[in-house]
């Protein structure tokens, strides 16, 4: 179950709201000569992207977003509605290829899978530019989100996830960036495998 919030705990909304600029974070990866970049989603600027990355078969087999572009226009005004979740587009050489769904984990539907504190965190993720597929691009994403997370709130000692417990190459890649798997467990919707990462071990393990 959750766990209560101190009495004088004072819950504040996800920074990302609060940030000036739609540049998040920044990363020049030295070995394949990219500049990473994650920036704040803009609907009217991504809607385009964002509906044709949905409906792809690789991507829609495990998010099940393959709507009109009216239906995901709705789905991100619902998303930046909220004060816990924050939709990102990432960019590589300023080329838009990736999106992320970056939460607080005691406000999301996690919540009691997970044991979830106030400072927890989460993310969904993909990439849906098939030319940025491959082990170094996504492997070097999960990383940098970790990153991105870790460095953006010093209280966050864990990031969390449920992906589909089928989706064995995401596990695979997840695996190779500090998560762990510790069970499965069901959502109305899919079987999900929780995942967990914990920040002494992500920066024991990995240097960016």
């Amino acid at each position: 179950m959750m766990q209560p919030l101190e009495s004088n705990e004072i819950i504040q909304p996800s920074p990302f709201k609060q940030y000036p600029t739609e540049h998040l974070y920044c990363y020049t990866d030295t070995v394949c000569e990219q500049e990473f970049e994650i920036r704040k989603l803009d609907i009217e600027q991504h809607l385009d992207l964002f509906h044709r990355w949905h409906n792809q078969p690789y991507v829609y087999k495990f998010w099940e977003l393959n709507q009109s572009k009216s239906e995901l226009r709705k789905y991100l005004e619902r998303l930046t509605k909220q004060a816990y979740i924050e939709p990102c587009i990432g960019y590589i050489n300023q080329t838009p290829c990736a999106y992320f769904e970056i939460y607080w984990a005691f406000f999301d539907r996690i919540a009691p899978f997970c044991d979830a504190t106030l400072y927890d965190r989460g993310y969904h993720l993909l990439i849906g530019e098939k030319q940025y597929l491959g082990r170094h691009n996504t492997t070097l994403w999960l990383k940098l989100v970790n990153d991105f997370i870790f460095k953006g709130e010093p209280k966050t000692k864990r990031i969390v996830g449920e992906p589909r417990a089928d989706n064995k190459g995401l596990l695979k890649y997840l695996s190779q960036t500090g998560f762990v798997k510790t069970k499965e467990f069901d959502f109305p919707h899919k079987r999900a495998a929780l995942i967990e990462c914990h920040r002494d071990r992500f920066y024991r393990d990995f240097t960016l």
